[in-house]
Formats: structure tokens, C-alpha cells, sequence
């Protein structure tokens, strides 16, 4: 009894490998269908942001393939990326190969996300920096602050706004690690324009500062507080000042419910570290002047905190199931201006009373 149940133990995480292979090849097949039927034209098959220096050149070593090849490429690319992601966030909650279902459920989440379906047809680099993100979760559960600002640094060359996520090591009380990560940006920033021609320490300059602008360009677009106050309010002489109590109020918020949920120091790899990683992303997408609807998949790893989150308040878990839900199955019209950002704002929410419920759980006993 005891052998065959022993047995049972050591071939379960096959088991489990199995039923995700199968899960993992089911997924990536409706992806696959999803990002070439209707085909891909060339002009879309093209369009790569120039603007952080990474965008521009990760594309490169691409140009001598066919269009319809360019496609294949970045699909294979954004399917690596988005197995990392799991793999590194799975690693970071301590979730193994024998326990099938939580992994299931972050893949299926990940595949059926309408951010990730966009980047799986255009491949706007969302998908690495979800890696390098959830690489970043990984680094910070293993209480190693150099390697997560190492992570933010890379990430922030793709994405220049991800640089303010610096400033996580500073919660955690590591002020070294936010200046070796400054560091290092800069380092690399000034490699990557050395290396595209610009030698005169004057022209670095002035290039580093285009380069970090042009992501900040079309407010209007934007689905953070910037580009929905500017939707929303009416255009009337008085709009100005309503836009400047509104976007002041939520940064007030935003900044408030930072500080009040980083009073106490998390512990390396526990629930507390990525409630609180993930309230720094989401607030974020929230400030940042210009977000696409794209940068929504880094809410990822926020809602599969809250998903797979046993302790956490039912209401947290529940709004991050309606979140999810709006934003993979479309419940609400994408077109909607504001759909992004209330579900970023409902999740921001519920990952700060999750944050507040597990503190008591932590001064109770005590």
C-alpha cells in the first residue's frame, strides 16, 4: 500500500508535465490560429516601435527573413517568452511540477489575455518584459535585490518607464541595489548608443533624452490616469482644472496606498513581497503619462497572485476574476476609453487589501 502510494508521489509530477504539454500544446495552437488568421500583412509584420533602444534592436538580426518568416519568429519568441514568464513566477510562489492545477491556471490566464493576443500578432516586446518582470519576481523571492535591479535595469531599455520599478528595493530597505540598477542602465544605455554611432559624450546625451521622450509622446492615447482624464472630461474652459484635481487626486491615492503598504518589510518569497511587487507594477500603469492597452499584460503576474492566493480576501480574488474576465473574453467593449484602466484601478485595490489583510495575519499570532 504504502510502495504503490510512494509510487504514485514519484510519478505524479510526470503526470502533471504531461497534462501540461498537453494544456501548453492545445493553448498554443488557438494562439497560433489567433495571430495569422486573417494573415499577416507586411506593414504589419513591420511594426516595431524604434523609439528605447532594445526595440530597435532586437529586430535587426530579422531582416534577411521573408515577412511571413519575421511572423513565425515572433510568435516562436513570444511563446519562449510567455512559458518564461510562468516558469520564473511559478518558481517565485513555490509552485512545483506536481501541483498541475495552479500552473494550468497561470497558463491559461497568460494565453487568453487580450494583451498577450496583441503581442502574439504584432510582438510590440511585451512579452520579454513580462519575462524579465517575472524574472524579477524570482530574484526578489530569493531575496536577491541585485539580480531583480539587473532585470529592471534590461527592462527598462525596452520599456524606459519600468526604470521607477528601481525604486521596489527601497521597500525592501536595499538602497544599493536601486543605485547599482541606475547604474547599470545608464552603463548599458550609453553601450547601446556608442554602439549605434554616437561617440561625442554631447550627442549621447541629447540622444539618451530622445530616446526616453518618444515613449511619452501621444498622452491622448494613453489608458493611465493622463490619457483617460483627457477622454472623459468634457472640453470646456474649466476642463483644464478639472483634469489637474483629477489626475492630482489619483496620484495622492496611488502614492498613499505605496506607503502605507510598504510600511512594514515583506519577507523574501512570501505572499506579502509579490502582493506588494505587483502593487508598484499596477500603480505603474496607472501614473506612467503614456500606457498602451499593450502594457496591460504586465498585470499578469498581479492577477495570478491573486488568483492562486489561498489566504487572500474573497472579494480580491473574486475582482480578479471579473478583471480577468473583462479583458480576455472583451464582457466590455474594448472601445470603451476607460476599460483598461478601471480594471488596472479595481485590481490595484484589491492587491492593497490583500497586502492590509495579510499583515494581520501576521501581527495576529503575535
Amino acid at each position: 500500500m504504502s510502495t504503490t502510494a510512494s509510487t504514485c508521489d514519484e510519478k505524479s509530477p510526470w503526470h502533471s508535465g504531461l497534462l501540461l504539454a498537453l494544456l501548453v500544446w492545445l493553448l498554443a495552437s488557438m494562439a497560433y490560429n489567433r495571430a495569422f488568421y486573417p494573415p499577416i500583412r507586411a506593414d504589419d509584420a513591420a511594426r516595431i516601435s524604434d523609439a528605447p533602444p532594445l526595440r530597435a534592436l532586437l529586430p535587426r538580426p530579422w531582416s534577411v527573413f521573408s515577412p511571413s518568416q519575421v511572423a513565425h519568429i515572433r510568435f516562436g519568441v513570444c511563446l519562449f517568452c510567455l512559458l518564461l514568464s510562468a516558469a520564473f513566477f511559478a518558481r517565485a510562489g513555490g509552485i512545483t511540477l506536481g501541483t498541475a492545477a495552479p500552473l494550468g491556471v497561470m497558463l491559461i490566464v497568460g494565453f487568453c489575455f487580450e494583451p498577450t493576443a496583441v503581442d502574439f500578432r504584432y510582438a510590440p516586446f511585451e512579452l520579454p518584459l513580462l519575462a524579465l518582470l517575472c524574472a524579477a519576481y524570482f530574484a526578489d523571492s530569493r531575496n536577491q535585490p541585485f539580480r531583480f535591479a539587473a532585470c529592471m535595469s534590461i527592462a527598462a531599455l525596452i520599456q524606459p518607464w519600468l526604470l521607477a520599478l528601481l525604486l521596489y528595493p527601497l521597500a525592501r530597505r536595499k538602497p544599493l541595489a536601486c543605485l547599482f540598477g541606475i547604474a547599470l542602465f545608464a552603463g548599458l544605455m550609453t553601450l547601446l548608443l556608442i554602439g549605434a554611432g554616437y561617440k561625442n559624450p554631447a550627442e549621447i546625451g541629447r540622444a539618451a533624452v530622445r530616446l526616453w521622450s518618444a515613449g511619452f509622446a501621444d498622452v491622448s492615447a494613453s489608458q493611465s490616469i493622463f490619457g483617460v482624464s483627457r477622454a472623459l472630461l468634457p472640453l470646456d474652459p474649466e476642463a483644464p482644472m478639472l483634469m489637474i484635481a483629477a489626475i492630482s487626486i489619483g496620484f495622492i491615492l496611488i502614492l498613499s496606498g505605496l506607503w502605507l503598504a510598504s510600511a512594514r518589510v515583506p519577507a523574501p518569497g512570501g505572499d506579502q513581497a509579490r502582493l506588494l511587487l505587483g502593487l508598484s507594477t499596477v500603480s505603474l500603469l496607472l501614473v506612467m503619462p503614456v500606457v498602451t492597452r499593450n502594457d496591460f499584460l504586465l498585470l499578469l503576474p498581479a492577477l495570478w497572485t491573486l488568483l492562486l492566493g489561498e489566504t487572500f480576501p474573497p472579494v480580491a480574488r473574486a475582482t480578479a476574476i471579473l478583471v480577468y474576465a473583462a479583458l480576455a473574453t472583451s464582457l466590455l467593449p474594448l472601445a470603451f476609453a476607460a476599460l483598461f484602466f478601471v480594471a488596472a484601478a479595481a485590481l490595484w485595490a484589491m492587491l492593497l487589501l490583500a497586502i492590509g489583510a495579510s499583515n494581520r495575519q501576521v501581527v495576529e499570532p503575535l
